[in-house]
């Protein structure tokens, strides 16, 4: 992922179901990089944007494979609506 918008990049890789991230350039060897801003980062986490909005965006650059990045995205399960934070 590169943000446009704050300068910053981070590579993000899933190894045994987990999402791990750090802060790094692209890698080279990524199937698909994304560059987009923040705010349609966290539209995109929340529901207000769709793998259309992604595609269509003037906001967003795909790099690499889209089909990859599709599936990587495709992993990452949508949280519940409502759920408590703290719980006794």
């Amino acid at each position: 992922l590169v943000f446009s918008d704050l300068g910053e990049s981070y590579v993000l890789q899933i190894g045994n179901g987990v999402l791990h991230h750090r802060q790094a350039p692209p890698a080279g060897d990524a199937n698909a990089t994304l560059q987009l801003t923040k705010p349609f980062f966290l539209r995109m986490l929340t529901g207000g944007a769709g793998a259309k909005d992604l595609l269509l965006s003037d906001q967003t650059k795909i790099e690499g494979s889209r089909i990859d990045l599709g599936r990587f995205f495709a992993l990452l399960d949508k949280a519940p609506g409502n759920f408590p934070i703290v719980t006794r």
